[in-house]
């Protein structure tokens, strides 16, 4: 039995350092659950801390801020549909398209007024979601399938470009060719009166 006994002090002696190491990892512990964090006047911070040599260090939440998309030359007023998948309108019924810096989108669709929220994302893609309009009915088959055309238009658009020498709007598909073309409308003028001299 005394032959068993160094044997067994070792076996135990293993079994005790592997304990030790797997406190270690519990103290390091898994990210803060949502109900462990809490503001402080030095911002987010968990609850739940690190053991950093005996000191408790609280664990700071960080979050990445979504990078600005600049749409201002899109969202830069009243844009007037020129062309479908390079077609010429033909039809009539003068479709047009404002969207605001927000990402909400409006206009004429020809025969109806139209909705809808754009996304913008890095490199001038974009998509057109929840597009919806009024219900009248077109004129003739011609303007109706003209505004289809549009409305369906939107729905393939991936990218946009704005020349703004030449004061055009292309929304482009996956492969960059136009779906849709649009002129810029002409700014409003001022009907506000200057006050008289006296």
């Amino acid at each position: 039995m005394l032959k068993k006994s160094p044997l067994l002090a070792a076996l135990a002696m293993v079994l005790l350092l592997s304990g030790c190491f797997e406190d270690e990892k519990k103290a390091e512990g898994p990210a803060p659950a949502a109900a462990e964090i809490v503001q402080t006047s030095e911002g987010e911070v968990s609850d739940a801390v690190v053991m950093d040599g005996g000191e408790e260090m609280p664990v700071e939440i960080t979050e990445e801020a979504a990078p600005a998309i600049d749409i201002s030359a899109l969202a830069s007023g009243e844009w007037l549909l020129e062309q479908i998948r390079g077609a010429a309108l033909t039809a009539g019924g003068a479709p047009s398209m404002t969207v605001e810096a927000d990402g909400k989108v409006s206009g004429d669709s020809g025969c109806n007024r139209f909705f809808a929220e754009s996304r913008p994302a890095p490199d001038n893609n974009i998509s057109f979601l929840g597009i919806g309009s009024t219900k009248r009915a077109c004129a003739d088959i011609a303007r109706n399938d003209q505004e289809m055309k549009f409305l369906n238009g939107l729905l393939a658009v991936a990218t946009w470009h704005v020349d703004e020498a030449a004061g055009v709007l292309h929304l482009t598909d996956a492969n960059g060719a136009d779906v849709l073309v649009f002129s810029k409308a002409p700014a409003a003028e001022e009907t506000e009166e200057t006050p008289a001299a006296e």
